[in-house]
């Protein structure tokens, strides 16, 4: 049941770490991909997770590269309107290659893995990293979560670490266990932090899983902050969302009506808008190896709050990496972590009708399936107000592949964020 970041982290440092539009009436497509200008390319690199977050009442979105974080309103709706945040307690993870009196030689900084939010509280996972000679690989060394308060966070940027705090320090053994398997020549992690990433702020609430290594004790956490973490009490109990009867682990958690769900998959999104409380949720299933990796698979489900199990509602092309609701589509980023190359990624939809789902998917009328090819993983599909129809949305995707340029025709400027538009009425680099 450990979950081995090794492959993650190699694949994060071989590529520097690692939707459709109109109505679902028609099925012509809009046209080829060279009929679409390419914008200039602004946000670069492997992007695990956007954060919804609510800062002095307005909504905005963030996300990281690995090095700088970077955020935008909600109700942006144009190329380059993205912000860096400078005011972060830690240099990019950058490599010295000669000693200075302020640096040593080596692996400097910090690299961002993840940013999640809650309603209050803005979450970075980093880890710092080291070199093995003896593989000729490059390792996590320690990992840190990095918290701030939303509460005037874009005007407080001083004092001491400029405003975070690092919940980690000294607790390295009892939450963030990550193991070094000598044999292998790896280091194996036995936490993952996750959110609900609701639309509505209330519903925002951050997580903590601990495992403690050689054994099947997997412990909870919710994140209040700065302040310590809140044990949870058998979440597994009640409100557990199990798309495969074998699963004992939660990925993940959503909120429907006023309930938090827990769930073993890892890719989850709900019909939930600014205005409207969630009343359906779409999971990916899971399957589980011999060694108890849970790994997302093509089938995709319904569930609609209760103690019903959730209904299989068809399947993908390929392994499902992401989801997003419209208020007209459900979007399905493709892709799977586990080949050595990606050649079954790419974007699926499937259309709404009177507010059901249908059991199939339905052709794009714009450029998405000329930009999102099988080559490509989605590991993020967001779109910023659901209650909208595809067409009329603001939509974000995140690109990245696994393998070489030569062994697919991925290529490394698509890796980065890619955004849809209404006005500009096609998919594009971001």
């Amino acid at each position: 049941m450990k979950k081995n970041i090794s492959k993650a982290i190699l694949t994060v440092l071989s590529i520097v770490f690692f939707l459709g539009i109109t109505s679902c009436q028609g099925g012509v497509y809009y046209g080829i991909m060279h009929d679409v200008a390419p914008e200039a390319a602004t946000i670069n690199g492997n992007i695990t997770s956007i954060a919804r977050c609510n800062i002095a009442g307005k909504e905005y979105l963030f996300l990281s590269t690995g090095g700088t974080l970077y955020y935008k309103g909600i109700d942006s709706s144009k190329h380059g309107e993205w912000n860096s945040y400078e005011a972060i307690p830690f240099s990019p993870h950058h490599y010295n290659y000669f000693a200075t009196e302020t640096e040593t030689e080596g692996h400097q900084g910090e690299y961002v893995f993840r940013v999640i939010a809650d309603k209050d509280y803005i979450y970075l996972l980093t880890a710092s990293f080291k070199p093995d000679t003896d593989y000729g690989i490059v390792l996590p060394e320690t990992f840190r979560m990095w918290v701030k308060p939303l509460a005037n966070f874009l005007t407080s940027t001083t004092g001491e670490n400029k405003g975070w705090t690092n919940i980690t320090a000294g607790k390295e053994d009892t939450f963030y266990k990550n193991v070094y398997n000598s044999e292998e020549g790896e280091y194996e992690t036995y936490f993952s932090i996750f959110s609900t990433n609701s639309v509505q702020n209330q519903n925002r609430k951050a997580y903590f899983r601990v495992q403690t290594p050689g054994t099947a004790t997997i412990d909870y956490y919710q994140l209040n902050g700065t302040s310590a973490p809140s044990k949870l009490s058998n979440p597994t109990a009640s409100n557990y969302v199990k798309t495969n009867d074998s699963s004992t682990k939660i990925n993940s958690a959503f909120v429907i009506g006023s309930i938090t769900y827990f769930t073993d998959a890892h890719v989850v999104c709900t019909n939930e808008t600014a205005s409207a409380a969630a009343t359906k949720a779409c999971l990916a299933g899971i399957t589980i190896s011999d060694d108890g990796e849970y790994d997302s698979t093509a089938d995709i489900y319904t569930f609609a709050g209760g103690s019903a199990k959730p209904a299989k509602l068809m399947t993908a092309g390929s392994a499902v990496a992401s989801l997003a609701f419209t208020a007209d589509s459900l979007l399905i980023g493709k892709g799977s972590y586990t080949s050595t190359y990606t050649n079954d990624g790419g974007i699926e939809r499937i259309c709404i009708t009177d507010g059901n789902l249908q059991d199939k998917t339905s052709d794009f009328t714009n450029n998405a399936t000329y930009q999102f090819t099988s080559s490509y993983i989605l590991p993020v599909l967001i779109c910023a107000d659901p209650s909208k129809k595809e067409e009329a949305a603001c939509l974000y995707a995140t690109v990245t592949y696994r393998g070489s340029d030569s062994s697919s025709s991925a290529s490394t400027k698509d890796v980065g964020l890619w955004a849809y538009y209404p006005a500009r009425g096609n998919w594009n680099r971001e």
